[in-house]
C-alpha cells in the first residue's frame, strides 16, 4: 500500500516519510486514532516506504520488487499480528499467522479500511472474542530474533493491540531493547486500553478523524457519486472513512422508511400496528442496515440536541431529516433525546450479539411512543 492509497491525513504522512529521509525511525510508533481514520493504511504505507528500493520524495514507487512483494503482503520481513480465535478441535490457541490468508484478503479487498468487528466476523468468529495471545507474543520475540531476509529492517504491524492482556508484559524487553534495524508498528484505535508498560515504550503519533469534506471529495472522486449523496454519506460518517465504505453500498441509507425522521413520525401515532409495521420492514434488512439505521438515527439526534440548545447553527443533515429537524427542535427536551440516544446505543450493541430485531425494534418504537407522550417508561 502506498500513501496515495490512504484518505487525507497528509500531515502524518509528511511526518513519517520525514523520518525515513533523515534516518531518524523510531524502533517502536503507535498509531493511534479513531476507527476510519487510516492508521493501518497508513502502518502499511509506512512498511513499504521503509523496505521501497527506489524511494520517492513523497512516496515508496510502488515497482520495486519490495514494494510489489509488500503490496501483496507476502514481504519476507514485514509480520502482522491481529486478534484472532481459536481454530475449531484446535488442542492449542492460534496464531495470527494460522489466519494470514483471510487477513490478506480483508486487507486487500477492504483496501485496510475495516474495524476489529469485520475481521472477526470475516474468520467466522460470531459472537466469541478475539485475542492476542501469550503464545503469539511469543511468535513475534522469535520472528524479530531471526536475521532480516531482503530488507534491512524487520517490521512487525501490530493492529489492534487493546487486545492484548497482561500477556503483552511478554514483548517488553524486546520492545525496549530490540535487535538492530527492528520496527514496532502498533495501530490502535483506543490508546486507553492499551497496557500503560507498552504504551510508555512507544513513540505517540496521534491521528484524528477525517474532515467532512475530505470524505466528501474521496467518494466523488473515487466513486463518481453526486455531491448531495456524497454530503449526506459524510456527515453520516462523522469522520470515519470505513463507516462511509459500509454507507456507500447500502441503498436503504435513502429509504425514507429507514430514516430517523419517519421514525419520529411512526412513534407519535397512535398506532400500534403502525408500529408493527415499521419494525418488521427494519427487521428485513440486513443486520449492517440496521447499524446504519441506528448509527444515523443517534447523529440525528445529536444534532437535534444542538439545534434545541441554540448551539448548531449548520446541522449537519439534509432533506427531510433537516426540515424536520428544524421544525421540531423546540419540542423535545434533553432528557428525551439522552433517554433516546441511551436506548439507540443498547439497540446497537444487541445487534451486534445478533438479537431478534423485530423485537428489538418494535420494543424501540413502544417505548420511545410512550417517552414522547410522558408515559413512565422503564429505561
Amino acid at each position: 500500500m502506498q500513501f496515495k492509497d490512504v484518505v487525507g491525513q497528509e500531515a502524518v504522512k509528511h511526518q513519517l516519510i520525514q523520518m525515513v529521509q533523515q534516518n531518524r525511525i523510531s524502533h517502536a510508533q503507535l498509531l493511534a486514532g479513531p476507527e476510519g481514520c487510516g492508521n493501518l493504511g497508513i502502518a502499511l504505507a509506512f512498511a513499504q516506504y521503509v523496505v521501497c528500493e527506489n524511494k520517492q520524495a513523497n512516496d515508496s514507487c510502488g515497482e520495486c520488487p519490495a514494494c510489489i512483494k509488500t503490496q501483496k503482503l507476502v514481504h519476507p520481513d514485514i509480520h502482522f499480528t491481529y486478534p484472532v480465535i481459536r481454530r475449531n478441535a484446535s488442542p492449542s490457541p492460534s496464531l495470527s499467522t494460522d489466519y494470514i490468508e483471510e487477513w490478506r484478503k480483508i486487507v486487500l479487498e477492504k483496501n485496510a479500511y475495516f474495524n476489529v468487528y469485520d475481521w472477526l466476523q470475516f474468520i467466522g468468529a460470531e459472537n466469541k472474542q478475539g485475542n492476542i495471545t501469550v503464545q503469539e507474543c511469543h511468535a513475534i520475540i522469535k520472528k524479530m530474533n531471526l536475521r532480516s531476509y531482503e530488507s534491512p529492517y524487520k517490521i512487525v504491524i501490530i493492529w489492534m493491540p487493546e487486545y492484548l492482556g497482561i500477556e503483552g508484559n511478554t514483548l517488553l524487553k524486546m520492545i525496549e531493547e530490540p535487535p538492530e534495524k527492528t520496527i514496532f508498528l502498533f495501530v490502535a484505535h483506543d490508546q486507553n486500553k492499551i497496557l500503560s508498560t507498552i504504551l510508555s515504550r512507544t513513540q505517540l503519533l496521534k491521528i484524528g478523524s477525517l474532515q467532512d469534506a475530505t470524505i466528501q471529495k474521496q467518494l466523488i472522486d473515487v466513486f463518481g457519486i453526486d455531491n448531495e449523496r456524497a454530503k449526506k454519506i459524510s456527515y453520516f460518517a462523522n469522520g470515519n472513512y470505513t463507516q462511509a465504505l459500509s454507507i456507500l453500498n447500502d441503498d436503504d441509507v435513502s429509504d425514507q422508511n429507514s430514516s430517523p425522521e419517519y421514525f419520529l413520525r411512526v412513534c407519535h401515532q397512535n398506532d400500534f400496528s403502525l408500529f408493527v409495521q415499521w419494525a418488521e420492514e427494519v427487521a428485513k434488512k440486513g443486520r449492517e442496515q440496521q447499524k446504519n439505521f441506528i448509527i444515523y438515527t443517534l447523529h440525528f439526534f445529536r444534532e437535534l440536541l444542538l439545534l434545541s440548545v441554540g448551539h448548531n447553527q449548520n446541522p449537519k443533515l439534509l432533506g427531510n431529516e433537516l426540515d424536520y429537524a428544524l421544525e421540531h427542535k423546540d419540542k423535545y427536551s434533553i432528557a428525551q433525546i439522552s433517554t433516546i440516544v441511551k436506548w439507540l446505543e443498547k439497540a446497537h450493541y444487541h445487534i451486534e450479539r445478533n438479537a431478534n430485531p423485530k423485537i428489538l425494534f418494535l420494543n424501540l418504537a413502544i417505548k420511545t411512543r410512550k417517552l414522547l407522550t410522558k408515559k413512565k417508561v422503564a429505561v
